[in-house]
């Protein structure tokens, strides 16, 4: 089977920017069938690794870069969006000629590659389907973006944001109803982002493809804990990093440091906004930005937490970490769609006066830190490593291929 991958990041091995899943599943497809990639990216460097990383080329057949959208959005398109109530991240309005040639050209794409399947990485890219190709569609979606903007207009205090987050949250359900009926399966990444999409459109063709880890990458032993550092990772300009990050330093460290003085929170990931770079000067308090190897902070924190508020899909920096060994405080809903049991296999506190327990239980037992940390690496290895995600894909493609048959 031949099949156009269609993504907006550069598929990438962990150790590279761009996104890892598409990497691993791409690697796993060319296996047993010819794929070709269709990339949306303005970044040179990503493009130059394509041209000279051998990988690419025994992965991808060919490869096809395409501009994002650019120029200023006319005032009058502007409106029509508006009135549409289309997502945030559709051009058909703000930029209608980009929108019909990228549309026109995956069609092309299609029909001189002779296309069996077209997979979508990300929701964004559906609207550019080539719907009229009559091939077999799919998109992995990941998250349900209706689910993830509810979750942000319950949780934010400013009214102003609460109302455009509720009111997006209303634009993606019309549009994930209008998914459903066109993709012939959309894959999820957890079994609660499938079931918001079923409340949206009972009928759609759905299926849980979990995240995965490269153990291998991620993997003991790294460097050693150093003593009282707690680690939060992850982009710290999205809402649900940034909400988590300060609520950890206002709301739940305070707690700690009154009975560990010597904490440390260290907020790890780039483009931190204002108000967690003013984190910084505080007592125990560090803030990175960027850094060059995620695995140095996870290796030697003593305890990972993922206060995480709002959100929706699986939390990927708690399966690395966990592939590292380190013991994880989390809240309930950081957990969405990873078979853990509470407080045996990760330690959970929904409450700032119960995370901040469990965060000085761990810091304060050494025996259960170590348990905590050997028992997750071995569930990740055994449940969530990408050859193990894959094996659930792999059936409903051949189904798909049979059908096109």
């Amino acid at each position: 089977m031949r099949i156009l991958v269609i993504s907006n990041e550069l598929p990438a091995p962990v150790h590279r920017p761009g996104s890892p899943r598409p990497y691993y599943f791409c690697e796993e497809m060319a296996k047993n069938h010819e794929l070709f990639l269709g990339l949306f990216c303005d970044d040179r460097e990503q493009i130059q690794w394509l041209s000279d990383d051998p990988a690419y080329r025994r992965i991808f057949r060919g490869v096809e870069t395409f501009p994002l959208p650019s120029g200023k959005v006319k005032w009058w398109n502007r409106q029509k969006h508006r009135l549409s109530f289309c997502p945030y991240f559709i051009t058909r309005h703000h930029h209608p000629e980009y929108h019909t040639r990228m549309i026109a050209n995956l069609e092309r794409l299609v029909r001189e590659k002779n296309i069996d399947l077209v997979y979508f990485n990300a929701m964004q890219m559906t609207q550019y389907a080539p719907v009229s190709s009559g091939i077999p569609i799919i998109s992995d979606v990941c998250d349900c973006l209706s689910l993830l903007f509810r979750r942000m207009a319950y949780t934010e205090k400013n009214r102003k944001q609460k109302v455009q987050y509720f009111l997006e949250s209303l634009s993606m359900k019309i549009y994930e109803r209008a998914l459903a009926k066109t993709f012939s399966l959309l894959i999820l990444i957890s079994k609660v982002d499938e079931e918001a999409i079923h409340a949206v459109a009972p009928h759609a063709n759905t299926l849980v493809v979990p995240n995965g880890v490269d153990t291998a990458y991620y993997g003991p032993p790294y460097n050693s804990p150093v003593k009282n550092k707690i680690v939060f990772t992850g982009v710290m300009s999205y809402d649900p990093n940034n909400d988590a990050a300060l609520y950890f330093a206002e709301k739940i460290f305070p707690l700690v440091q009154q009975k560990i003085p010597d904490a440390e929170f260290w907020a790890v990931g780039k483009e931190p906004s204002e108000k967690v770079r003013a984190l910084k000067p505080r007592d125990g308090f560090h803030v990175t930005g960027t850094v060059a190897d995620i695995r140095e902070h996870l290796g030697n924190a003593r305890v990972f937490v993922s206060p995480l508020r709002v959100g929706a899909g699986m939390k990927n920096k708690i399966l690395s970490a966990m592939a590292m060994e380190r013991p994880i405080v989390a809240t309930s809903l950081s957990l969405d769609g990873i078979d853990l049991v509470a407080n045996e296999d990760v330690l959970v506190g929904d409450t700032p006066e119960e995370f901040a327990d469990q965060v000085i239980r761990v810091l304060k037992d050494e025996n259960l830190s170590t348990r905590l940390g050997v028992k997750g690496r071995a569930l990740v290895t055994a449940r969530y490593s990408w050859e193990s995600a894959f094996k659930i894909l792999r059936p409903a493609l051949a189904q798909l291929e049979s059908r096109k048959s």
